[in-house]
């Protein structure tokens, strides 16, 4: 696919099938990530964590729940897959860098035709240590972002509507 094409289809899916992508398409999304450029190519200082398994994604939906008071709100909008994002020492550059990290691995599941969508739900979990200490972060970490992937209920399609954004050309 081209790039161009891949920014154009890319948008957030909200809904997905239960069935798990195949490993070779996660192993692609993963490269992505690992593509992205980081402030300074301190690439050690951020960290992927591969949630599949049903259980403990459960338990991050639960947390986010109680946090919020919100009995709808989702980590993964029951994507069979999450990703979450952790950074050393947060300072700024380090989200910015999450932030490229899950734009490639978002640009990266589109090309292979998965849904996918970022969300900042993860920000909830720094407080329950249960969850904290299942994700297994190296000391120092904190998510700071996610990105759920799956195979999309529907299929995604180039929106008629064009974005619309301000551009001043002086």
């Amino acid at each position: 696919m081209e790039t161009l094409k891949a920014l154009a289809l890319r948008k957030s899916t909200r809904s997905f099938k239960s069935e798990q992508i195949k490993k070779e398409e996660l192993n692609e999304i993963i490269r992505a990530g690992r593509l992205a450029p980081i402030a300074g190519g301190v690439y050690q200082n951020v960290h992927l964590t591969v949630i599949q398994k049903k259980e403990l994604i459960d338990r991050i939906n639960d947390v986010a729940r109680i946090a919020t008071g919100n009995d709808n709100i989702s980590a993964n909008y029951g994507a069979p897959t999450f990703i979450v994002v952790s950074v050393k020492a947060i300072r700024g550059a380090e989200k910015a860098n999450a932030g490229c990290v899950v734009e490639n691995m978002l640009l990266a599941a589109t090309d292979l035709g998965l849904g996918s969508v970022y969300t900042w739900t993860i920000n909830f979990i720094h407080d329950n240590a249960d969850v904290m200490s299942s994700l297994g972060l190296p000391a120092d970490f904190l998510p700071v972002s996610g990105v759920a992937i799956g195979y999309p209920v529907e299929a995604i399609t180039v929106e008629n509507e064009p974005r619309l954004m301000v551009v001043d050309y002086k």
